[in-house]
C-alpha cells in the first residue's frame, strides 16, 4: 500500500520517490507527478532487507514475494542468480511462479521459461512468448509461431506477432512496422526490425536505451553493437553505468570496440 514506507519514501527537500513494479508482467515504467519526482526504481538491493527470506516466506504476501523474485533477477551481483535455482516453498500461485521463472530466465535459466509457453492462462503464455523474444531465445520460435494459431490467445495476436518478430520471423515484418507508431510497443518492434536488419529504426532503437525496464535496454544495445548502427556511440555512452551490471558490462565493450576502430 501506499502508507508502506517500502513502497513511498519523503527524502530530504522533500522529494518524494516511488517504488512500484510489475513483478508477473516483467515490467515497469517511469512516473511522473507534478513537482514531485516520483521515480519507479526498478533494481534496488536495500541493505536492510533480504530478498532471498521475502521470496521463501511462506507466509508473506504474494506480491511480496513476486517483487523479491523480480529484484533478484534483476541484480547480477552477489550470487542473486544462483539463490534463484532453488524450490519454492507453497503456496506458489501463478503470479508468483511467473515472476519467479521470468526472475532465473533473465539470469540465463530458460527451459523453465519456455516451459510456461505450454502453461494453461492464455496471457501467460504471450508474457512468456514476449520474454522470450526479448532474450533472443531462437529455440522457441516454432513453440511462439504455433501460438499465431491458437484461438485461445487470438485476442493477443499482436503481442503473440511481436514475439515471433523478436525471435526472427521475417513474415512478421510488416506488422512490425506498424507498431512502430504504437509508443507501447515501439521499442520492442525496433528491437526486431533491428534484428533482421533494418537500419531505419536506428533511432527508435537509441530511445530504447532508455526504457525503464533492464531486458529491453539490454536488447536495444545489443542490435546497436552487433549492428554497427551508425551514430549510436554517443547513446551508448550514459550505459556504462547503467544500474543493471549486464547493460553496463556491454556498453564498456562496446565502447571499447568501437574505439578502437575509430583509431586504426
Amino acid at each position: 500500500t501506499l502508507a508502506d514506507p517500502e513502497v513511498v519514501q519523503v527524502e530530504r527537500g522533500g522529494r518524494i520517490r516511488l517504488r512500484v513494479i510489475n513483478a508477473a508482467a516483467a515490467t515497469v515504467f517511469w512516473i511522473e507527478t507534478g513537482e514531485a519526482q516520483a521515480r519507479l526504481v526498478r533494481q534496488v538491493l536495500d541493505e536492510s532487507v533480504d530478498l532471498e527470506r521475502v521470496l521463501r516466506d511462506a507466509q508473506a504476501p504474494s506480491p511480496r514475494r513476486s517483487l523479491a523474485a523480480w529484484l533478484l533477477g534483476e541484480l547480477d551481483v552477489r550470487g542473486a542468480c544462483e539463490r534463484l535455482t532453488r524450490p519454492l516453498p507453497e503456496p506458489v500461485n501463478d503470479e508468483l511462479d511467473l515472476a519467479w521463472v521470468l526472475a532465473r530466465a533473465r539470469c540465463g535459466e530458460l527451459p523453465p521459461l519456455r516451459a510456461m509457453l505450454r502453461a494453461g492462462d492464455p496471457l501467460v503464455r504471450v508474457k512468456t512468448a514476449i520474454m522470450l523474444g526479448l532474450l533472443g531465445d531462437t529455440q522457441s520460435l516454432r513453440a511462439v509461431r504455433a501460438l499465431l494459431e491458437d484461438e485461445q490467445v487470438a485476442r493477443y495476436l499482436p503481442f503473440v506477432q511481436l514475439a515471433a518478430g523478436l525471435l526472427g520471423d521475417a513474415d512478421q515484418r510488416d506488422a512490425l512496422t506498424v507498431m512502430l507508431r504504437d509508443r507501447n510497443m515501439r521499442a520492442h518492434a525496433a528491437i526486431a526490425l533491428g534484428r533482421m536488419g533494418v537500419g531505419s529504426v536506428v533511432y527508435d532503437l537509441h530511445i530504447a536505451l532508455r526504457d525503464p525496464d533492464s531486458v529491453v535496454r539490454f536488447a536495444a544495445l545489443s542490435v546497436l553493437f552487433e549492428q554497427r548502427m551508425p551514430g549510436s556511440l554517443q547513446p551508448i555512452r550514459p550505459l556504462v553505468d547503467d544500474p543493471d551490471p549486464r547493460t553496463a558490462r556491454l556498453a564498456r565493450r562496446a565502447i571499447r570496440d568501437w574505439d578502437r576502430v575509430r583509431g586504426r
